[in-house]
């Protein structure tokens, strides 16, 4: 190997470094502005972005990240049974008579 050749591998090798230390920091900066912008958008943009496209990935994950408790406070008893099958509705009524005997 030449001379030359090893100060170009070392070069590279330095500017690879650089490069790579700068990606990470660019990263976090579109992370940190990111948030800055989530955090500026009103909760009712967010509620009316959802309502309009109901099978996107972003309610899902909205969703997911409620736990159900909280998810549930606000429904009628008739929506939260609405949305079981038979087999929880039975599921559930054993649960309130075993709940209601104890």
């Amino acid at each position: 190997m030449w001379p030359g050749q090893i100060q170009q591998f070392r070069k590279f090798g330095e500017d690879f470094a650089m490069q790579h230390k700068d990606s990470e920091y660019l990263g976090e900066v579109e992370e940190e502005l990111q948030m800055a912008v989530l955090e500026a958008i009103p909760a009712e943009r967010y509620a009316r972005r959802l309502r309009e496209r109901p099978n996107d990935e972003l309610q899902t994950a909205v969703l997911e990240a409620i736990p159900a408790e909280k998810r549930v406070r606000g429904l009628s008893p008739e929506e939260v049974l609405g949305g079981l099958s038979e087999e929880q509705v039975t599921g559930l009524r054993e649960l309130l008579e075993r709940r209601g005997g104890s």
